[in-house]
């Protein structure tokens, strides 16, 4: 198995113990990639979500495998929970990692509200005039053409 037990211990959930960490091959976005045979092809999955089924079978539709840990190599079941968009968003937010890009108006809590808001008349002009935006930007975040990397 291509799996480091003596990874790191997080600073900000030591309690955790140590990652153990993916040492196989690693994805642009810098999660854990392997390859499975799924009947006639291979197929690339993450390391994470491969060591979720390993322990816990089957991910429920709809659900993401997130990481207490914030490693995402790591794929210690133990640093593992399961959870959807929001969840991420959440997690991410309660733990200080939302970034904001100078060159985007928006951050993520804000793109998750507005994908967030049920449909009525009129409300991507006044999403867009809330956060200081124009419609069309509103309308291309709900139609999934932007921040295509936060899906909720």
């Amino acid at each position: 198995m291509k799996v480091n037990k003596n990874g790191p211990i997080p600073k900000h959930v030591p309690h955790l113990g140590t990652c153990w960490m993916w040492i196989g091959s690693v994805a642009t976005d810098g999660y854990g990639k392997l390859k499975s045979k799924i009947g006639n092809r291979l197929v690339n999955e993450r390391a994470h979500r491969v060591s979720w089924e390993i322990h816990e079978g089957k991910i429920p539709k709809g659900l993401w495998v997130l990481h207490k840990c914030d490693t995402l190599l790591c794929v210690r079941r133990s640093h593992l929970f399961l959870g959807n968009g929001k969840d991420n968003v959440a997690d991410m937010i309660s733990k200080g990692r939302q970034h904001y890009n100078p060159v985007r108006k928006l951050t993520y809590a804000q793109v998750a509200e507005i994908r967030n808001t049920k449909p009525y008349y009129g409300y991507q002009s006044r999403l867009a005039e809330k956060f200081d935006v124009t419609s069309s930007v509103v309308s291309e975040i709900v139609a999934g053409k932007t921040w295509k990397s936060l899906t909720i």
